[in-house]
């Protein structure tokens, strides 16, 4: 549900308002950002586990070693 919102808002308002700057700036700030918040250890895993996706399709174990996804 989140989700489908935030997919929502980002399609109907936040990239229509993004291009209306210059691209170079966009990246820059969008950037910053992401440095700002992999700062903060709580807010990554918060997004982590709010956005991270971990699909079980792509788990294997080689050589007794269990790998999550590649």
């Amino acid at each position: 549900m989140l989700i489908s919102v935030l997919s929502f808002v980002y399609r109907n308002i936040t990239k229509r308002v993004l291009f209306l700057f210059d691209p170079e700036m966009v990246h820059n700030f969008v950037t910053s950002q992401g440095e700002f918040i992999g700062k903060f250890q709580t807010l990554t895993k918060l997004l982590g586990k709010l956005f991270g996706n971990k699909p079980t399709v792509l788990k294997q174990k080689i050589a007794g070693i269990e790998f999550k996804s590649p």
